[in-house]
């Protein structure tokens, strides 16, 4: 498929790629990569950050975009989610829609991967990057459409680094498990 701008406005205003069709207040993603480098973030990062675009009146909804279901975060994110009373939708469908749809994010959170700085590379509407590399470097912050950058640190250093990731069922549920006060965001 043809993937174009069909209108290119100026920044944090709204363009349509594919079938995307509305800029969201805010777009989760959850990776499911399992490759041994690209450990997995926690569930508490996604609330922590949830939490605080709340508090600061950044958002009043959340659409998650993931490739399929094998993150063991996604149902219990979607269920807390549902249970703090936040309008929620997802969008799992072709790489196209996806890309799309997360184009169209102006909050964005990200785990560890090339996927979102690409990514943010493509889009004018960003205004806020969150991500959880654990300690890795990524490029969000040499992106310049990006108005701001923040990465969750794992302070305790407890958390799966990078090159542990085996997807087993103790790594699953650390996912689950690890609690936010192990976690700060580098700019507070």
């Amino acid at each position: 498929a043809d993937v174009r701008p069909t209108d290119r406005a100026a920044p944090f205003t709204r363009t349509s790629w594919a079938s995307a069709s509305e800029v969201f207040e805010d777009a989760l993603v959850i990776s499911t990569w399992v490759a041994p480098t690209y450990p997995q973030p926690p569930l508490a990062f996604y609330q922590m950050v949830i939490r605080r675009l709340l508090a600061e009146g950044r958002i009043t909804r959340i659409k998650m975009v993931f490739e399929n279901r094998l993150n063991p975060v996604i149902p219990v994110l979607e269920a807390w989610i549902a249970q703090i009373g936040v309008p929620l939708t997802t969008q799992s469908g072709t790489l196209i829609d996806d890309v799309a749809a997360l184009m169209n994010g102006r909050y964005l959170v990200f785990g560890l991967g090339t996927f979102g700085p690409g990514v943010c590379q493509l889009s004018e509407h960003v205004e806020q990057v969150f991500y959880f590399a654990s300690g890795w470097p990524q490029h969000f912050k040499s992106i310049p459409t990006i108005g701001r950058v923040v990465e969750v640190l794992d302070v305790a250093g407890g958390y799966t680094k990078v090159g542990e990731w085996d997807n087993s069922p103790e790594r699953r549920a650390l996912m689950l498990d690890y609690p936010a006060e192990n976690l700060a965001f580098d700019d507070a």
